[in-house]
C-alpha cells in the first residue's frame, strides 16, 4: 500500500489529496476514503475489464459499509484512461469507455501521463466530483429531514413527485466526461 499526497488550491479553497495505490479496500478503507479511480490502459483490454471488476466489487462493499456505517457520505468513481498517447497500439477505443461509464452511472476521462494531458484536469474534477457529490447528499439529506417534519399535504407530495421527475430528466443529459457537474 502506497501513499502519496498531493495539495491542491481550487477556486479559494484548499483541498488535500491523498492517494492510495492498492488492489485490496476493505470496510474502514473505503469508509475513509471520498473518491475511487479505477484506472486501465487504452493497450490492453483486460486492464478494462480488471477495473470494471473493481468497480462491481467497490459498489458491493458499498452497498456493505451502508450497513456497518449509517452516516456513510457517497462515494465519486471516475473510470480513467491511461496512455492515450500511444495511438497505434490503442485497444479499446474513447467511445468504448464511455459507454462503460455511462453503463455503470461513473464520470469518464482520458489522461495520458507521459505527457502530462488531462492529468491536471483529472485532480481538478476528483475534488469538484467529492464536493458536489457531499453537497447534494447533505441537500438530500435535509430534505429528508424537513419532509418528515412537515405534514403530508397533497401539494407537497405533488411538487415532491415532479421534483423527482424532473431530476430524472436532468440525469439523463448529463455527460459521463464533465467532472464539473454530478
Amino acid at each position: 500500500m502506497i501513499q502519496n499526497k498531493i495539495f491542491l488550491l481550487i477556486v479559494r479553497c484548499d483541498d488535500k489529496v491523498t492517494f492510495l495505490l492498492t488492489v485490496q479496500v476493505d470496510e474502514t478503507t473505503f469508509a475513509a476514503k471520498d473518491a475511487f479511480l479505477l484506472i486501465y490502459s487504452v493497450t490492453q483490454p483486460k486492464s478494462l475489464s480488471f477495473a470494471l471488476q473493481k468497480l462491481e466489487a467497490l459498489r458491493r462493499l458499498e452497498t456493505k459499509c451502508q450497513y456497518i456505517y449509517p452516516n456513510l457520505g457517497p462515494k465519486v468513481y471516475i473510470l480513467v484512461a491511461n496512455k492515450i498517447d500511444l495511438v497505434r497500439c490503442r485497444a479499446i477505443s474513447p467511445d468504448e469507455g464511455r459507454a462503460m461509464a455511462d453503463k455503470y452511472d461513473i464520470k469518464y476521462i482520458e489522461t495520458s501521463v507521459g505527457f502530462n494531458h488531462n492529468v491536471d484536469e483529472l485532480l481538478v474534477g476528483i475534488a469538484t466530483q467529492i464536493r458536489l457529490k457531499k453537497a447534494q447528499h447533505q441537500s438530500e439529506t435535509t430534505s429528508v429531514k424537513n419532509f418528515i417534519a412537515k405534514s403530508m399535504k397533497l401539494t407537497y407530495k405533488a411538487r415532491g413527485f415532479m421534483d423527482r421527475l424532473l431530476q430524472k430528466c436532468d440525469l439523463k443529459t448529463r455527460s459521463c466526461d464533465n467532472l464539473n457537474v454530478l
